[in-house]
């Protein structure tokens, strides 16, 4: 802050550099014109001025532009966008040497207040008065002083000085003033506001505020003078206890003297802007919190990065760095569960609060609101619960207009779950309206899955809609479908930011060296050796799912605290003959939360820990963390834990159920954020339970409603129905029981004929015989790709669907039962080896699945068949049972298992960039080419579904009877095919096309209900 009031942020070295060049100059034409410039008029005075210094920075920066650019670093935060744009135009004339249009310009200046006082900070920058005296004397330069741009303050009448009143007006009665009296006279001058406020066991405050406004540059001492005396004769009667005077531009030197030894305060407008609520306890409190982390935090914080051009970079380098200095103010931030998006918000937040200069940081969790709250009530709410109570929105918004906050809102999945799309941008516009100033900055974070698509994020978050109705007929244009859809193998995929409001990114999973160094950080903590991160790394490698997960950082903190102990463990086992126990992430959750549990019971007693048995805390907060889940409460209050308290412990004595509830609300996980309102002290730790419970209703086969789940609880359930303790999930055991009771039940139908390979139907006309499975109706997990959220879905009915694919051999038949058909046939170079010579289907390609048919042609089959094309919750079920496996066989990806690009390549193309598209430009042309690329059907016979589906992986998209979306132009594609990479064959992987297309990568199969 300058010493005259208004803010800077000059370029010191700019200046430095010019300084000599701009004085030599002034001094040698101040010389050469000599007294003759007092002849001159006030238009003519600035053009000699303003041209005399431009003319050394058009020698050193040569056109326009960069004059302009040099101007802008004299002046630093004082050089408005306008001003900058009129020095260009005037250098671009003088370089023309066209007086008309500098006097034209001149013109527009003497108009413009802004241009004027860009005018008087130059000439106040490079000492101009200061040459003038050296070259003429002081005389001259007391002369020049008074008539190069005299200063008149701007009378109480005029609209502009009427504008500037209101606003300070408004300032003080948003930090608490009163108005006392208005448009006083005080010494025989008026004055425009006498405010009061009250004080705790005092008189109250008064105070004399006036408004010294004036057209063009700062105020001198000719319109100070008159107020000099009015603050002593109002001390003197009473009337006041100080005054402040406010102006637009601030105070030359001299003025600045005479009124602070008056015993006035002065104050530029953004000053008592940024004075209007005092946050330096709240900004010591977010430093002591993040400094005095409970869990040490800061000693193994590891930052965060997103793929910024195909190269990982810092966040908070980009944020502090690049963002907050581009014209974009709203930035969403999104990523997977467990990424670090609080935690970058702490450490942004903990960082910005300890920097003397700079934006204040509001940290604001979204979970503790109801987007049905508005803005001005959630603000209020967030400062009285960091201690400043009381605040009036208002105060909070001018602050944020002029820029000096930071609003940092972590979880807007949290503030508004379980919501329908319009709900969810409803939500956004509500938060969107704390960037509509441009000066404002907003940073919102949110879980990337609780959008169902890339299109929604594009919508709700950058307002920009992908343009997407159809896909390209060839697969030639694979690629550029792919670039299109999905671009996102791993996190590590930015989405490119919008050069005008709004800014997107995505977080970026940690890198091996990453979580090697998180490791290193976190293991100390925990009693193990930093030097053992490289055999922790290479353990989490043998485990299922183990090394992907530990890609995020609260899961890898998670392995930290657990493996080792879990290792130790099996170790002993295998040192006394016994089995050794399977290590997964649904396992080291549980030890986790055992081992926190035993801390506890350890600490309070052997007595309290039989008055509060472990199972039975464990059942009380499988129970609430469900009830809050399938209620969309993601914090609750404590009258919900009572109540299941009380209906677990009913035998117990009044006093003793007082002490029970208050040990479980202790002791269970739970934090008290702030109110009366509690959570559990980690999402992941509630979807666990969640999963948990739903777990246990799965197995038992019990009713579960329907309800939308998160990614990270769908892996928590995959892999408790796939402990040791349940081995006939993961070997099929449980299915099968499962079909035969359900068959028992209903019977089989007629056109059903059973053999002791399976379940068959025939084709009419004495067609094939095609092996169909069951699938049983009830619930299971649905979705969970990109695309496609996870939940709980329900099938009302059972139904039967082909093992596999339809095939050549199939469709042929179908043909010569029904002629009007056409063979499946595409007059293009790229389906020439798959197309059929009248009929006959190629010669030793029967068992192939049947390609280049449209979505009518398969319903067309299906009808004859007298069966249907699957749903799209029929074929996931069929693909992946119950129990959220992302491949039909597991959770880790094997290429061996199917027919795809990763197949034929012999590697995993799991990148698009880096592995698929090399693969499809280079290698694929040259090796592949002209041949055939789809499997016979059942060629991977070892990785059947779990109710004994084959080829829901690979080889070919399989059309389904649903729509894609509710623009009914496309249709859904399950299965992934032969030229995709690995996440396309996940069974929740959606794709689409339109109806009609003919293609050699899709395919389809039968149901029948």
């Amino acid at each position: 802050m300058s010493t005259l009031g208004f803010r800077t942020t000059e370029s010191p070295g700019a200046l430095a550099q010019l300084q000599p060049q701009i004085q030599q100059q002034l001094h040698a034409e101040l010389k050469k014109a000599g007294s003759s410039l007092k002849q001159r008029s006030q238009v003519a005075l600035r053009t000699f001025f303003t041209g005399a210094i431009l003319l050394p920075i058009a020698a050193a920066g040569g056109d326009p532009t960069a004059i302009a650019q040099a101007v802008g670093g004299i002046l630093g935060g004082l050089a408005t966008e306008h001003f900058s744009d009129w020095i260009k135009k005037f250098a671009g004339a003088q370089k023309a040497d066209d007086p008309a249009r500098l006097e034209q310009l001149m013109q527009q200046a003497e108009a413009s207040a802004e241009i004027l006082a860009g005018l008087q900070h130059l000439i106040e920058k490079v000492e101009a008065l200061t040459a003038a005296q050296q070259a003429l004397g002081e005389d001259f330069a007391n002369w020049l002083k008074q008539n190069l741009l005299p200063q008149q303050a701007l009378l109480a009448k005029d609209e502009r000085h009427h504008e500037f009143r209101e606003q300070v007006r408004n300032i003080y009665t948003w930090g608490g003033w009163q108005i006392a009296e208005e448009d006083l006279a005080i010494a025989g001058q008026p004055i425009d506001f006498r405010f009061t406020k009250g004080r705790l066991g005092v008189d109250p405050d008064h105070l004399l505020v006036h408004c010294v406004d004036t057209a063009q540059g700062q105020v001198d001492e000719k319109i100070i003078n008159p107020l000099l005396g009015v603050l002593a004769t109002a001390k003197s009667s009473g009337q006041a206890h100080s005054g402040v005077l406010v102006t637009n531009f601030g105070f030359t030197p001299a003025a600045y003297t005479l009124a602070k030894n008056a015993g006035w305060s002065l104050r530029y407008c953004d000053q008592l802007i940024a004075e209007l609520i005092d946050f330096r306890t709240y900004l010591a409190r977010l430093r002591n919190d993040w400094k005095r982390d409970e869990d040490r935090l800061p000693d193994y914080y590891v930052p965060v990065e997103f793929n910024d051009n195909g190269k990982r970079r810092d966040l908070f380098d980009y944020v502090t760095n690049d963002w907050l200095l581009q014209s974009q103010n709203f930035l969403s931030i999104v990523g997977e569960y467990g990424v670090g998006k609080t935690s970058f918000c702490r450490k942004l937040a903990f960082e910005l609060a300890g920097r003397k200069h700079g934006r204040i940081p509001i940290f604001i969790r979204l979970h503790q609101y109801k987007h049905n709250v508005g803005i001005e009530g959630l603000v209020p709410a967030e400062l009285a619960k960091l201690g400043m109570p009381g605040v009036a929105y208002e105060a909070f918004d001018q602050m944020n207009r002029a820029g000096l906050l930071l609003i940092l809102l972590d979880g807007f999945d949290e503030m508004i779950a379980q919501a329908d799309f319009d709900s969810i941008k409803q939500a956004f516009e509500e938060l969107a309206q704390l960037a509509a100033a441009p000066d404002s900055r907003v940073i919102l974070t949110s879980r990337e899955e609780y959008f169902e698509s890339e299109h929604e994020i594009e919508q709700v978050l950058r307002r920009k809609s992908a343009s997407l109705t159809s896909l390209p007929q060839d697969f030639e244009s694979g690629h550029e479908i792919e670039q299109m859809l999905r671009q996102k193998p791993t996190l590590a995929t930015p989405i490119r930011q919008n050069r005008e409001r709004w800014a997107l990114q995505r977080l970026a999973i940690f890198s091996r060296e990453q979580m090697r160094l998180f490791l290193q950080r976190r293991l100390p903590l925990i009693g193990a050796a930093a030097s053992e991160a490289d055999y922790y790394l290479e353990e989490m490698g043998k485990i299922e799912d183990l090394l992907d997960l530990g890609q995020r950082a609260v899961m890898l903190d998670m392995i930290a605290k657990t493996l080792p102990r879990l290792i130790a463990e099996n170790r002993q086992r295998e040192k006394q003959g016994q089995e050794k126990q399977e290590i997964n992430p649904a396992v080291l959750y549980r030890a986790y939360l055992n081992g926190e549990l035993e801390r506890q019971e350890k600490k309070r007693g052997p007595q309290w820990a039989k008055q509060n048995p472990r199972p039975k805390r464990f059942q009380l907060m499988r129970a609430l963390a469900l009830d809050c889940w399938q209620n969309d409460q993601p914090a609750f209050p404590a009258e919900k834990v009572k109540a299941l308290v009380e209906t677990a412990f009913s035998r117990a004595e009044t006093e003793e159920m007082d002490a029970l509830k208050r040990d479980f609300l202790t002791c269970s996980f739970l934090i008290r954020p702030g109110g009366a309102q509690y959570k559990f002290s980690h999402r992941s730790i509630q979807e666990y339970l969640v999963a948990e419970n739903l777990a246990e209703k799965l197995l038992a086969r019990g009713p579960i409603e329907p309800m939308p789940l998160t990614k990270a609880a769908v892996t928590f359930l995959h892999f408790l129905l796939w402990t040791e303790e349940k081995r006939e999930v993961k070997s099929g055991e449980f299915y099968r029981k499962q079909v035969e009771a359900a068959l028992k039940k209903d019977g089989l139908p007629d056109w059903i004929k059973q053999r002791k390979s399976g379940y068959f139907c025939q084709l009419p006309n004495n067609g094939p015989e095609v092996e169909m499975v069951y699938v049983p109706a009830g619930p299971f997990v649905l979705g969970g790709e990109y695309g496609h959220s996870p939940q709980i879905a329900l099938l009302e009915k059972g139904f039967w669907i082909d093992k596999t694919p339809v095939t050549n051999e199939q469709y042929q038949h179908f043909l010569k039962a029904n002629p009007e058909h056409r063979a499946p046939q595409v007059d293009e170079m790229w389906a020439k080896p798959y197309n059929w010579k009248g009929r006959a289907c190629p010669k030793g390609y029967e068992k192939h699945p049947v390609v280049l048919v449209s979505w009518d042609d398969a319903q067309a089959f299906c009808q004859w068949a007298g069966k249907a094309l699957p749903t799209e919750q029929q074929w996931e079920k069929a693909a992946r049972g119950i129990d959220g496996r992302r491949w039909p066989w597991g959770n880790m990806w094997n290429r061996n298992n199917c027919n795809t690009a990763s197949c034929w390549a012999e590697r995993d193309l799991w990148d698009f960039e880096k592995d698929w598209k090399p693969w499809w430009e280079n290698e694929y042309p040259k090796k592949f080419a002209g041949q055939i690329m789809t499997t016979k059907v059942g060629q991977f016979a070892e990785t059947f579904s779990p109710y004994g589906c084959l080829d829901n992986a690979g080889n070919v998209w399989e059309w389904c009877t649903d729509y894609y979306d509710d623009t009914k132009k496309t249709r859904v594609l399950r299965g992934g095919a032969w030229f995709f990479h690995p996440v396309g064959a996940a069974c929740a992987y959606r794709f689409y096309n339109v109806p009609d297309i003919r293609s050699i990568v899709i395919g389809f199969r039968c149901a029948r209900t």
